[in-house]
């Protein structure tokens, strides 16, 4: 037999669980506002690096070695050091 103490009827955890998500909007719009405004871009650019053209018989191929590079340069320098993304990792020929 279980002591009844220590038990919590469904009844109870329902009344719990409303009043909890009553109070939970007030707290999330004091979370939600960003502490800094977003990044300001001065300028963007892209470019294509390593683009080897090969001429066949069908047409111009490229040789799948090449890599899509974008800057991105903010209005405001705020770091000494940039952030360096790559995406995927060497593979080997």
């Amino acid at each position: 037999m279980q002591d009844s103490r220590s038990t919590i009827r469904r009844r109870d955890f329902n009344t719990l669980a409303a009043g909890a998500l009553t109070a939970l909007p007030p707290l999330m719009a004091q979370v939600s506002s960003p502490p800094n405004p977003p990044l300001d871009i001065a300028e963007w650019s892209y470019s294509w690096i390593g683009v080897e053209h090969a001429t066949l018989a069908r047409g111009t191929m490229c040789n799948g070695m090449q890599i899509y590079v974008e800057h991105w340069f903010p209005a405001e320098v705020r770091h000494p050091y940039p952030v360096i993304l790559i995406h995927g990792g060497h593979q080997a020929c």
